[in-house]
């Protein structure tokens, strides 16, 4: 068979501590060692909030796995941008498949946001205080694929879209204890909007 070269030899993803969080960098499919959660640096417990990137052409996954817990924060094909939260109670280890550069930040959740929230595909918002009473939410998605939207709090979740392709609707939403955070995802635009 002529042109095909020596199989590559995965290389081991860079892990650099943060301030606060880390920062993996790797190409083509990995996985990383047990990141242990520090106190002054690096890894931190908690909620974290996960950015990830990938610029290459092919299937792109990632998993985060924890003890005997394994969860899936990404399953795309080609080049992806994109945020997942992830909540950190130990040694964490991350699995990528992928064909091309990447970048996976785990980082603390930010807090004072905002209850309106808009994007662009798979995003997570900051903390923000929820509204106390039922309001009727305009939401739209322009994109073609799933569309979910979670609102997070203290005291529970809510699911507010579980939906295919393009989305305007008017969702009633009523929040439980906050602080919030919004979890989105998506393939297009798409914004969440409080009533005036």
């Amino acid at each position: 068979m002529s042109g095909s070269g020596p199989t590559p030899v995965p290389e081991p993803p860079s892990v650099q501590n943060l301030p606060r969080g880390v920062a993996i960098h790797g190409h083509g499919t990995s996985q990383t060692d047990d990141i242990v959660p520090q106190f002054d640096t690096g890894l931190t417990e908690g909620i974290d909030l996960v950015t990830l990137t990938h610029d290459g052409r092919s299937t792109f996954i990632v998993s985060a796995t924890e003890g005997d817990q394994t969860e899936l924060l990404t399953s795309a094909i080609g080049a992806y941008s994109g945020q997942r939260p992830l909540v950190v109670q130990g040694p964490v280890s991350f699995q990528v498949t992928a064909d091309g550069t990447w970048t996976v930040r785990v980082q603390p959740m930010a807090r004072g946001g905002s209850p309106a929230f808009s994007g662009t595909g798979d995003a997570v918002s900051a903390y923000f205080t929820p509204p106390t009473s039922t309001a009727a939410w305009s939401v739209s998605h322009d994109g073609r694929s799933a569309f979910f939207v979670y609102a997070h709090c203290v005291g529970g979740s809510i699911v507010v879209e579980d939906r295919t392709g393009a989305v305007q609707d008017t969702a009633q939403i009523t929040f439980s204890r906050g602080p919030c955070f919004w979890e989105v995802r998506a393939d297009g635009a798409w914004s969440l909007t409080p009533p005036p």
